[in-house]
């Protein structure tokens, strides 16, 4: 009698019903984990980006404030080239540039990027790039060579394209030695562009180049290079270009320089 009794109770369907049941339970345990840590991530990225429209909101009074009195005490004093002067004016214009990218954070995480595509020749958006880092380029005794074999007419946003290429230029300026050549290239393929921004600098470590475009995200081998960075200029270009319809990328080797693409549609 036990005999039979055991085997009915452990027959092969009851057990194939209490493991189905355990699967289920199990999922829907896992599943209701999943959605709190999901809920959690949500709110820590809307405090993060809470917290950076009040940063940016609350830094550009005192920015404007010390550039006018900066303006001021050059009328009143004469400022040697390299002095504290120019110092000052560096340091305004690094704030005001982690500003600039702290508000374009806020717009691309806030669905608010305003993207205005106007045609122009797409050579003009270069030479305003370049004039934007024309101090800095004197300062250290480099050369921007211009490689371009397609310059056309398109719709593109003058502002936030040139941002883009500013940013690529910054960096390869900062991150090349003295007296060294950044180049610009363009080519046509197909429907879209294509613009190179190469330089014989630092470069990125294997390691970090597949995290380069990441937010607050920074090369291993930067701080010796420029300790000063925020990490979100990069971000902020992938957002532009892939907003525009293009993609962004780069190659890049240590100690031999690095080469910043991005495609935009003609």
């Amino acid at each position: 009698d036990y005999i039979n009794f055991s085997q009915s109770i452990f027959s092969p369907v009851v057990f194939f019903i209490v493991l189905l049941f355990g699967i289920v339970l199990a999922g829907t345990m896992l599943s209701i984990l999943w959605q709190g840590r999901l809920e959690h991530v949500r709110a820590l990225d809307v405090e993060k980006s809470a917290l950076i429209r009040l940063a940016s909101h609350q830094l550009g009074s005192p920015i404007a404030t010390i550039r006018w009195w900066l303006d001021l005490l050059k009328e009143q004093i004469v400022c040697k080239p390299g002095g504290p002067c120019d110092q000052i004016d560096e340091a305004v214009e690094r704030m005001g540039h982690i500003l600039h990218d702290l508000q374009e954070v806020s717009n691309m995480e806030s669905d608010k990027l305003n993207y205005r595509a106007k045609r122009m020749s797409f050579k003009s958006v270069v030479k305003r790039a370049v004039s934007q880092v024309e101090a800095k380029r004197r300062r250290r005794k480099q050369r921007i060579q211009l490689k371009l074999k397609a310059a056309p007419m398109m719709h593109v946003d003058p502002n936030l394209v040139s941002g883009v290429l500013r940013e690529l230029l910054d960096n390869a300026l900062d991150f090349s030695p003295h007296g060294s050549t950044i180049t610009i290239e363009s080519e046509r393929k197909g429907k879209y562009i294509v613009v190179r921004v190469s330089d014989h600098g630092c470069g990125i470590p294997k390691r970090d180049i597949d995290h380069i475009f990441e937010k607050f995200s920074r090369a291993s081998n930067a701080n010796t290079f420029k300790p000063a960075g925020s990490g979100l200029g990069l971000y902020v270009a992938r957002g532009i270009i892939e907003h525009a319809g293009g993609r962004i990328q780069v190659a890049s080797e240590e100690g031999k320089g690095s080469t910043f693409s991005f495609t935009l549609p003609l």
